[in-house]
């Protein structure tokens, strides 16, 4: 975080990060923004795949897992950030993640969200209530 504690964050569906080439290109475009964090979408890795998205300015990554290369959502948290997380909740689908924690001593909840392109009213009657029952649970409100 800058000096004067504005989180800089960027959210971004890389179509895609499978290969080494493209993972090079998002990863080195991700290093030149200098942001905090970073929710990715459509990662298309699988979880063994994931580690690829550790660099030397990665502190933390928290990511959904899919059995096949399609979908997954990231959220990469950089180094210097201070961070702890305490719960997650991914998506068997691999369309979101939620990761819940203190980021300096304030609770946050981060999410992380690939939605279906086609109207899917059962995916988002089901991610709203398990965002607000995480707030709950973290005495927190949307």
């Amino acid at each position: 975080m800058t000096s004067n504690n504005v989180l800089k964050l960027a959210s971004w569906n890389v179509m895609g990060a499978g290969s080494a080439t493209k993972l090079g290109q998002v990863m080195t475009h991700l290093d030149l923004l200098k942001g905090d964090e970073y929710f990715l979408q459509e990662t298309h890795m699988l979880n063994r795949e994931t580690v690829q998205l550790r660099k030397g300015w990665v502190g933390e990554i928290f990511h959904s897992t899919f059995n096949s290369k399609a979908r997954v959502a990231a959220i990469l948290i950089c180094r210097g950030v201070s961070f702890t997380a305490d719960r997650s909740i991914l998506d068997p689908y691999g369309r979101y993640l939620m990761v819940s924690g203190r980021l300096q001593d304030i609770l946050t909840l981060f999410v992380c969200v690939y939605g279906p392109n086609l109207d899917d009213s059962l995916f988002i009657t089901s991610l709203f209530p398990r965002v607000n029952s995480l707030l709950k649970k973290k005495n927190l409100c949307l």
